[in-house]
Formats: C-alpha cells, structure tokens, sequence
C-alpha cells in the first residue's frame, strides 16, 4: 500500500517542474538534531519533501586595509536556490558516504583551489531551514569551516557553471548589510568569471544586500570570532572550539568570547549545534 499523501504531489512530479541541480545527487538523511539516520535519498527528492541533510560550508578569510576580510562568490544564473546571490566562498551539498576531507572538494570544484584538508579549521555545525520561490525546501546542517587564504582572486579558477563573479568585501561592512544598516558595500576586490573560467577584474562590481544569501548576523559574527580565535592562537596551541567534526574526540567545549550567551557550553559526541536560520535569515 502506498504511504504518499494524496494532497501532496510526489517528489517525482515535482523533480521535473523545479529545475534542480544534480537531482539523481545521492544525500543522507538526519533528524532535526543533526543525527545521521543511514538512509540515503536523491536531491530530487530530498529538496521536496523538506528532508534534513547535510552541506558543506567553507569561508575564506583573508587581511586588509580595514581589517579581515571576507571572500564571496557569486552564484551562477541558473543555481535551483538563490541564483545570482553573493553566499560563501564554496558551498555545495555532502555527497551520501563522503567523510569530512571528501566534502571539501567543494573548493576544488567551485574555487579551482587545491587546499589542504589540515588547513582547514572547522567553526561548528549551524542549522538552516528555507523554502525557496521555486517549490524546493532545504533543511540543512550546515558544517562550516574557515579558511585564511591571502592570495588574490586572479589566482582563483571558478568552475563558471557554479560561480559567476567574486569579490572580497571588509568584515565590517558584510555585518552592516546583513544587520540592514548598509544597502550596498564597495569590495576591495573583485572579479567576474568568463564562460571559460577565466577571471578578470571587475572595478565597476558593487555588493547589494538584496543580493546576499540572508546569513543572520549571529552567525556571521560567529565566524569572525572563530577568524579571532585562530589569528590569536599560537601555532602549537590546541583549540578547543575548533575540533574536526566526527573524530570522535567525546565532549568538547565552546569558547565564543565577546558574543553574549554561548561562553563556555559544553556539547555532547565533538558537535556542536551554533543556530537556526529560517528564511527570515
């Protein structure tokens, strides 16, 4: 006997009339708490029942005249979510079996970026649920790394099917725009991507906030403390907060110092669960 809801179209109806990306892209399903439940379901799927899965989020950080500054991309046209929009450096979903290294192809595939998984730091685990224009529903847990890398975006080799510009925007004016206090920042750089890759400096690019991804600024001051925390920290010390996801390393503890309410908690099994945005970022 079927269990599918009448009143619902099935995932395969709507599979056809969305425009995903990749919708045969194998996910693993988890509960709401971040839990791995060992079933896998393609994107197709997974984007329209609204199932919680798991995505790869890396955030490039690098100094300036202002102070960090933040690497975004600009995401191609025809992106099935937020097409066109200014989001992370490299984001992209976790593959059903790929273990923490294998996720971060990411910045390989999007960026043409070889780093070394080592150099990598991850911040936490941040939760995200959105429904988007086109029908589709994305309950992520985003696992978010941080990556200082100083060079300039000429360096970088954006696969154009996924990134249509970048531009490096100072710390301080990304959090102006997502508190709504700035409408639109100058980057301190910034390139577009060719139809062949190619990246070429784009002096006339200008950062709006109604075409940014809606990342709260909890978070976003989240990821700025966790940049704080590893300029400061001396190369032989350990840290605390920023522990490798699944490495089974028991309880770990959270040190968020200069953001009210999340100082020294303690969190079961090394994760660590920071928020949830909504659409409402």
């Amino acid at each position: 006997m079927s269990t599918t809801n009448p009143s619902r179209p099935t995932a395969a109806a709507l599979a056809g009339t969305t425009g995903q990306n990749d919708p045969d892209e194998l996910f693993e399903l988890f509960d709401a708490r971040g839990n791995p439940t060992g079933v896998a379901l393609s994107r197709a799927t997974v984007h329209v029942r609204g199932d919680w899965h798991q995505a790869f989020h890396c955030w490039i950080v690098r100094p300036g005249d202002r102070g960090v500054e933040v690497v975004l991309q600009r995401r191609a046209r025809h992106k099935d979510t937020f097409p066109g929009c200014w989001d992370a450096a490299a984001a992209g979903h976790w593959r059903f079996g790929e273990s923490p290294e294998e996720a971060a192809r990411e910045i390989g595939e999007e960026l043409g970026l070889a780093v070394p998984f080592a150099q990598l730091t991850w911040l936490g685990r941040e939760r995200s649920t959105r429904s988007h224009p086109n029908g589709l529903v994305d309950r992520e847990h985003h696992q978010v790394y941080l990556l200082r890398w100083d060079e300039p975006l000429a360096s970088y080799r954006p696969d154009p099917a996924e990134v249509a510009a970048l531009a490096a925007v100072a710390a301080a004016d990304l959090l102006a725009m997502a508190a709504g206090r700035l409408q639109q920042a100058l980057p301190t750089e910034a390139a577009s991507v060719g139809r062949d890759g190619s990246v070429m400096p784009a002096t006339d690019t200008v950062v709006r906030r109604s075409e940014l991804v809606p990342y709260s600024v909890a978070r976003l001051r989240r990821l700025l403390a966790g940049e704080r925390r590893l300029r400061h920290r001396a190369p032989s010390e350990p840290s605390e907060a920023l522990v490798n996801w699944g490495a089974g390393l028991g309880t770990s503890r959270v040190h968020d110092r200069g953001i009210g309410g999340i100082s020294g908690i303690r969190v079961p099994d090394g994760d660590v669960q920071l928020s949830e945005e909504s659409d409402n970022g």
